[in-house]
């Protein structure tokens, strides 16, 4: 493993890196944990279970999508009314084209999320792994509950001790979508520990760390150390 301090190899399980002195905290705070497995391989592994209905995260994304979708045609109308009518006409139509619009497509997207909250049960079932160098979100098919998956990284890391990455390919095979962060590109870290999401985005890319209240602190300290370039709130 690497000191999340001076970045150089230290031995796995160290409490202090040899060559700096820096305690490594957050790294035993995540060997303890019990949500949290460490393979073979050094990655940290994980599953969340949302609950679409009383955890609003996903639902508050597809919103901002949708909003910002809106605004562009609703600016370009503006605009256009502006230079033929003048400023009155163009503040009428921002406000008339993007209530409609906007309520709209406001009204679709949250009817769309109750549709797909419906199928997939009221629950988004997502795993994670995380290394020194990123983190890899990973959406489950739907037919996979929380204590399915538990069990496929606990009998893949027992069986599969000689040959690590067999249980992060064993993952990826039952994925039905994945992300993926490398901390040296996160331009941005934002926690909303009251949603248990760690947003962490890239110039192009945005992922959503899910992750349960007794392990946040220790997961989104690991990330924080280790994203260099990142504005940090």
């Amino acid at each position: 493993m690497k000191c999340i301090s001076c970045s150089k190899e230290i031995k796995d399980g160290s409490v202090f890196c040899e060559f700096c002195g820096s305690q490594q905290l957050e790294v035993s705070l995540l060997d303890e944990s019990k949500e949290i497995s460490k393979g073979e391989d050094g990655v940290y592994r994980w599953v969340y279970e949302l609950n679409m209905w009383t955890n609003p995260g996903i639902l508050i994304t597809l919103l901002k999508v949708v909003l910002l979708a809106t605004a562009f045609p609703t600016l370009l109308v503006s605009l256009l009314e502006l230079f033929e009518r003048g400023f009155s006409e163009a503040i009428e139509a921002f406000v008339t084209v993007g209530g409609i619009a906007g309520g709209i497509m406001v009204g679709l997207a949250i009817i769309a999320y109750i549709i797909i909250a419906v199928l997939n049960g009221g629950k988004y079932c997502v795993a994670f792994e995380m290394d020194e160098k990123g983190i890899r979100h990973i959406q489950m098919d739907k037919q996979f509950k929380r204590s399915q998956v538990l069990s496929m990284i606990t009998v893949l890391a027992g069986a599969l001790a000689n040959n690590p990455t067999a249980m992060g390919a064993g993952l990826l095979a039952n994925a039905k979508k994945t992300s993926y962060s490398q901390f040296s590109k996160v331009k941005n870290i934002k926690a909303k520990r009251n949603l248990n999401i760690i947003y962490v985005n890239e110039s192009f890319e945005r992922n959503q760390i899910y992750v349960s209240r007794e392990d946040f602190n220790s997961v989104y300290d690991y990330i924080a150390k280790r994203c260099k370039k990142a504005n940090i709130k």
